[in-house]
Parts: C-alpha cells; structure tokens; sequence
C-alpha cells in the first residue's frame, strides 16, 4: 500500500496527457518522457488503442490495464488510455523574434489536436507559425 501512495505522489507532479491523438503525438515525438501508460482493458478491439500499443511496444514502455472507471477517475475523456509525461517545455512569448502586430493564439489544455482546425478558422485566415 506504501508503494502506491509513492507512486501517486511522483504522477502528481507529472503531466497527464489524455486522448489518443494526444498520446500517440507524445509517442511518436518524445516517447522518453513518458513515465506511465494506462490502458483501458477489453478496448483492444479498438484501432486507436492497438496503435498505441504498438507505439508503446516499440519503444520499450511498459503499460498497465485499467478498467473504464479507474480511468474515468483520472480523466472522463480519456477515450482508453493516459499516459504520465515529465514534458514541461513552456513558450517563451517575449522571445519569439516575431512583429509587433503578430497575431498569438494561445491555447492550454488542448486534449485533441484534431480541435485546432476550428481554432484555426475561427482566428481567420492566417498562415500558422507553430514555435
């Protein structure tokens, strides 16, 4: 029981990245700072999940199953699985090199990469500069 409350302690002060757009973008672009990967048990059958899965397995991260509550317990959106990051890269605005007159759109807590498109049209029609 000691080494759960441990362990709860250190994913505490670690990113919860949730979704699996989110997750497989943090696999595919910096799988080393995943520390725990969560996986929802019987959703194997889902193409998104044996993806991820297979991510997992190809850089030697090592998941748990988990049942639909636990997980829903972490994160209600968790769409099957969640991984722990210690990813903390921040934005630094006073350094960009950009004008003055540049449009910024800051977003936090974006869980599906698929909702910047709406971000996108709903800021107008501007070329995206991604730093």
């Amino acid at each position: 029981h000691k080494a759960n409350q441990s362990k709860e302690h250190q994913l505490k002060n670690l990113r919860t990245v949730t979704g699996t757009h989110a997750v497989k973008e943090i696999l595919n672009i910096r799988p080393e700072t995943v520390k725990q990967a969560l996986v929802q048990k019987n959703a194997f059958n889902n193409l998104d999940i044996k993806e991820i899965i297979d991510l997992l397995k190809s850089e030697n991260i090592r998941f748990e199953e988990r049942s639909e509550p636990e997980l829903y317990k972490i994160c209600p959106t968790h769409q099957g699985v969640v991984l722990y990051s210690n990813d903390d890269r921040e934005f630094d605005y006073l350094n960009t090199g950009w004008e003055e007159q540049s449009l910024i759109v800051a977003l936090d807590g974006v869980e599906d990469p698929h909702n910047l498109g709406a971000v996108w049209r709903k800021t107008g029609d501007v070329a995206p500069r991604i730093a």
